[in-house]
């Protein structure tokens, strides 16, 4: 089913990056039975949450590598990009914000309706589509925000915390997280015996899917 597919792209990439980190830190995972079940199921509720049983697994791991001061206890559900209780989700959902723009522009220029979700419930207002379309993508950003944990170029001047206590980033702090992720966005991959950015693959697609 289209998405099973979704979700198995969406898998490999997530394999890619822990294996990236596995070279550095001490990273432990097994998705296999997972993945088994994920094989002989067509259900979409099922396959939602074969998704987020991985995804818990994932972030466990990747919490492994993330300094305390950045109060990473895991990852929201819900995206929020204008407010997050710490500075890992901040930067997550700041970045999925510019991953889903993306989306849009990818749905808009194949004439697709971004309403119309395989994965992700379609509801009025929803732009559903865009929601499907990012999970085999969201890697990008996660590997821009684990590189500028690394290069430690934040600062708490980088954040404001608002009157609910949420977290936003400053324009200074958006403008470093987003050098990142264009950053990754233009990295170059082979696909189909040639290569290209991944910007463009996501393009491209987007055009096969529909």
């Amino acid at each position: 089913s289209p998405a099973g597919k979704i979700i198995k792209g969406k898998i490999e990439r997530t394999k890619s990056v822990l294996e990236w980190l596995k070279l550095r830190y001490s990273i432990n995972y097994d998705f296999s039975v997972e993945e088994d079940r994920l094989n002989n199921v067509v259900d979409v509720n099922e396959i939602i949450r074969i998704e987020a049983r991985i995804a818990r697994q994932y972030w466990r791991e990747v919490s492994k590598i993330i300094p305390k001061k950045f109060e990473f206890e895991g990852r929201n559900t819900v995206d929020r990009p204008f407010g997050a209780g710490d500075y890992i989700n901040c930067m997550l959902n700041y970045g999925y914000a510019i991953l889903e723009a993306e989306c849009l522009r990818a749905i808009n220029s194949s004439g697709l309706d971004v309403h119309v979700g395989f994965l992700h419930e379609m509801q009025l207002g929803k732009n559903s589509l865009a929601y499907d379309l990012q999970e085999p993508f969201r890697f990008l950003i996660d590997l821009a925000v684990i590189n500028v944990i690394e290069k430690n170029i934040m600062s708490n001047k980088d954040f404001i915390r608002t009157e609910n206590y949420n977290l936003r980033l400053r324009p200074s702090g958006a403008e470093k997280l987003l050098k990142e992720i264009n950053s990754q966005f233009n990295k170059t991959v082979d696909y189909n015996s040639m290569s290209y950015t991944w910007n463009y693959i996501l393009m491209m697609q987007t055009r096969d899917f529909a």
